[in-house]
């Protein structure tokens, strides 16, 4: 009842006034953006486009990776 009372008299949701307290006393970060299907596939992409492809195969075995490190 108190939530609400006060969430009421400052016009937020409970749920805003609890995320702003918390985000005040303990430094929680707002909750990520949700994004549409086609929005994550578009951002998803454009993240892709940014690694290039090779056309080869790259020999990502252990011993390649660790190799000349003494071990």
């Amino acid at each position: 009842k108190l939530l609400l009372k006060y969430s009421a008299r400052e016009g937020k949701t409970p749920e805003q006034l609890v995320h702003e307290l918390l985000t005040e006393k303990f430094g929680v970060f707002p909750a990520p953006k949700k994004f549409t299907k086609e929005e994550f596939a578009a951002r998803l992409e454009r993240i892709i486009k940014l690694h290039p492809q090779v056309d080869h195969i790259v020999d990502d075995s252990r011993d390649s990776i660790y190799e000349g490190r003494g071990e």
